[in-house]
């Protein structure tokens, strides 16, 4: 009607300008063209909002005409099948949106995901041309029948998942994706942890319906049954691999089979934070243990870098077990390396105090043993590298006579002394000579026999520090060996 109008208007308008005087005929015509332009754009825009207005109201009154029919007699509570007999084919995928979090001490998987269904149902199908060709409403899950499928591996209940509405096609195909958040269990094992791995898994079933009542197939190719693309990820861990598998399960109440979806996820631990935390300082630790005999045997600082570095590998252990759960029953290999360090280290301080006793023993020692000499100053020394002999062996001097060395030579003296005065005795007083010289021979002794005794304990002590050379050497050559054999069969 109104189009109407407005068209007529427009005529009127055009004829009384045609009949203007031909000297303003020209601008007249293009007053008249904008006009008609105008007047042309007005009718189609309110031509297409009475189409646009009638068209949906007509499809409003079809869907209304439609919703009543389909559910004029439906009854939710049976399933989707022509007979009793017949099975209910439903698919299932699944698609992640949001990993929130890997729990490493309960070893649950936290995902928000939107489970993919849909199924046929016969009753809530249609002819599209009696319904002004409406091929799909949307109607609430609530009031239509839908598959109990369950997830079985979830611990934390799915409530408000009726809400979420289904889309109804006219071949009967209903579409439903409600969003679940999800606790699902792993197993991980933590022997090759920062390098380890976890599975996990979110397995999908009927609680009622056997595998002739319902089927379960993949949703779509079976590849893209499970979509994790453009997900959120937790930032310690990456999506290795991930898989669907439809499985079947006998149970001792039944003897039918029930069909299950398993979902499979693969995770990796992003390791190049505990890499840089953990990793790295333990090996740098395990190496200063050999790198401490390279301290001069008789140094005390090696027994304190030695405890520092067993106070280090103690926090670092700590922290590690502040990390990891430790109620699995493998031990992780880092582990491992810390213990066998620590053992390592403490193995060396208690060689580095041998090693400093034996050096700083003080006057009371006594000779090396014969067993000690033989071992440490024969075979062990060409594997010390200690090839030249520094030290003459002790059972090749008389430490008896050369301590005596100087009352021999003062014998000799006396005698010689004996035929001077004998000579001299018609010339001096042979009484107060001879009471000279003994006093002279008492020092000379005295003196002679302490330089012996210091000599000879010098020569002990030489003995035994050349026993302490040949044992740090051994066991600089050992801890380094040690550290390498470990580091090589734990961490690789």
């Amino acid at each position: 009607m109104l189009c109407c109008l407005i068209n007529s208007e427009c005529m009127i308008i055009s004829r009384d300008l045609t009949g203007l005087e031909n000297g303003r005929d020209m601008k007249n015509q293009l007053a008249m063209s904008k006009i008609m332009r105008i007047c042309a754009v007005l009718v189609t825009l309110l031509h297409d909002s009475v189409a646009s207005s009638e068209s949906v109201q007509t499809t409003t009154v079809s869907e209304v005409r439609l919703l009543n029919d389909l559910f004029s007699g439906y009854d939710k509570r049976v399933r989707a099948t022509s007979s009793p007999d017949d099975t209910t084919h439903v698919s299932i995928g699944l698609r992640v949106r949001t990993l929130m979090l890997l729990d490493e001490h309960q070893h649950f998987m936290n995902t928000v995901s939107s489970l993919l269904m849909s199924w046929n149902d016969r009753r809530l199908s249609w002819d599209r041309s009696q319904y002004d060709f409406v091929d799909q409403v949307k109607v609430p899950a609530s009031e239509i029948w839908k598959p109990d499928i369950t997830p079985f591996t979830s611990i934390e209940e799915n409530s408000h998942l009726d809400e979420i509405n289904a889309i109804v096609y006219a071949t009967g195909d209903i579409h439903w994706n409600p969003i679940l958040r999800l606790q699902s269990p792993c197993k991980i094992n933590l022997e090759r942890f920062p390098f380890d791995e976890k599975n996990c898994s979110i397995d999908f079933a009927s609680y009622l319906y056997h595998g002739s009542h319902i089927n379960i197939t993949y949703y779509g190719k079976k590849e893209s049954t499970l979509k994790i693309n453009g997900v959120h990820l937790n930032p310690m861990w990456q999506v290795a691999n991930f898989s669907a598998q439809i499985t079947h399960h006998n149970y001792y109440c039944c003897n039918e089979t029930y069909p299950v979806m398993k979902f499979k996820f693969l995770f990796r631990r992003k390791a190049h934070h505990y890499y840089r935390v953990m990793v790295t300082p333990a090996l740098l630790l395990g190496a200063l243990v050999p790198l401490s005999f390279l301290l001069p045997p008789d140094c005390k600082e090696r027994i304190t870098a030695e405890m520092i570095i067993v106070f280090s590998l103690l926090l670092l252990l700590g922290k590690f077990y502040d990390t990891l759960p430790m109620d699995q029953g493998e031990i992780p290999a880092l582990a491992k390396y810390y213990l066998v360090t620590l053992l390592l280290d403490v193995l060396a301080l208690v060689g580095s105090t041998v090693v400093l006793n034996l050096h700083n023993r003080g006057p009371r020692r006594a000779k090396v043993p014969d067993t000690i000499r033989r071992v440490f100053l024969g075979g062990l020394r060409w594997i010390a590298c200690l090839k030249n002999h520094t030290y003459a062996s002790l059972d090749d001097i008389d430490l008896d006579a050369f301590a005596m060395r100087g009352i021999h030579k003062s014998g000799v003296s006396q005698t010689h002394e004996q035929h001077s005065s004998d000579n001299q005795g018609l010339r001096t007083n042979s009484t107060n000579v001879d009471n000279d010289m003994e006093e002279l021979r008492t020092k000379v002794n005295a003196l002679s026999n302490r330089f012996s005794i210091r000599d000879s304990k010098d020569e002990v002590l030489n003995e035994w520090q050349q026993v302490v050379l040949v044992l740090d050497r051994l066991l600089f050559l050992f801890f380094p060996l040690a550290f390498f054999v470990s580091s090589m069969l734990i961490l690789a």
